[in-house]
């Protein structure tokens, strides 16, 4: 059965869908011992769609990649918690010196354009990271990153309004 955000993706972005389903074809394979298979799922994946997510991977229903990943770079050690939106030429990953470990993402998490997530950091559940963003710091639940370097500051929160 289809998750509740997987089935509104599906139905709002028809088109965007086909990096999603090769990844989990891919994984289906990798886990069912093809993984020479695999392996060309991944080089298909790259060739066609330019994004370099790994099949290995076990991703959660909700993670969905817009523009079909064009340009997207995730090392196969990130970690994801739950749903997240991530748009194109977005680089989730390790770095090169310094902290050494790769980002967790949070649930309900959307990740914008050309955003560089990188190091052994903690985006929160519902939280921002806007396009352009280089984030190498945590980000708490219910905040956004804005900027090179990010910046963290809380969503403003509006209360629902009531029916009088």
């Amino acid at each position: 059965m289809k998750s509740e955000a997987r089935r509104r993706y599906e139905q709002s972005f028809p088109t965007h869908r086909y990096l999603n389903g090769s990844l989990r074809l891919g994984h289906r394979l990798h886990e069912g011992g093809w993984p020479r298979l695999a392996k060309l799922m991944d080089l298909v994946n790259r060739i066609v769609f330019s994004a370099d997510v790994p099949v290995r991977m076990d991703l959660p229903d909700g993670v969905f990649f817009m523009h079909n990943g064009l340009g997207t770079v995730v090392d196969e050690l990130v970690v994801f918690k739950g749903s997240a939106l991530i748009f194109q030429h977005v680089t989730l990953g390790h770095t090169v010196k310094g902290r050494l470990g790769c980002p967790v993402i949070g649930d309900d998490v959307t990740i914008g354009a050309g955003a560089t997530v990188v190091g052994p950091v903690v985006i929160g559940d519902g939280s921002i990271v806007t396009a352009g963003s280089v984030v190498t710091r945590d980000v708490p639940a219910l905040h956004k990153a804005i900027g090179n370097p990010a910046v963290v500051t809380p969503m403003a929160i509006r209360p629902k309004a009531t029916s009088s």
